[in-house]
């Protein structure tokens, strides 16, 4: 899995900070991160963007945030859901969160009427993808 090496102490992306950037195929963003602008991942170039995974301490996502047309998957790392808007995310890939998360994903405000349908467990996350599992340190 190809990434990007990211500043440890790195607490927000601002919006639109990365549109039009070329990204490799993963987005693998810190633990410490809080918010991630609208837009920030919005571009034509995004299609470059296999998987993006979102730390334990993600709070708020914004408008077009992880708008990654051929994300096949998104990592949320977080227990409690962070709060997004109705197009946070483009693509049709499945969302993986922690397995005791499930249903608060499922019932949170604006996941429940926009991605309810592709929140699935981490469990389920290891089955399809072993070896991007192993490497994120979820097995």
């Amino acid at each position: 899995m190809e990434r990007i090496v990211w500043p440890t102490n790195l607490i927000s992306i601002d919006g639109s900070a990365f549109h039009s950037s070329g990204f490799s195929k993963a987005v693998v963003l810190p633990e410490g991160l809080t918010t991630i602008g609208g837009s920030a991942f919005n571009s034509v170039n995004a299609a470059f963007i296999y998987s993006i995974v979102l730390p334990s301490t993600i709070t708020s996502l914004g408008t077009y945030s992880l708008y990654a047309k051929n994300a096949k998957y998104y990592v949320c790392k977080a227990t409690t859901p962070p709060s997004i808007s109705t197009y946070t995310f483009q693509s049709t890939g499945s969302i993986y969160v922690p397995d005791e998360s499930v249903s608060a994903y499922k019932t949170a405000e604006t996941w429940a009427t926009r991605y309810s349908n592709r929140i699935k467990s981490f469990t389920e996350f290891i089955a399809a993808f072993p070896e991007d599992a192993e490497e994120l340190g979820l097995v």
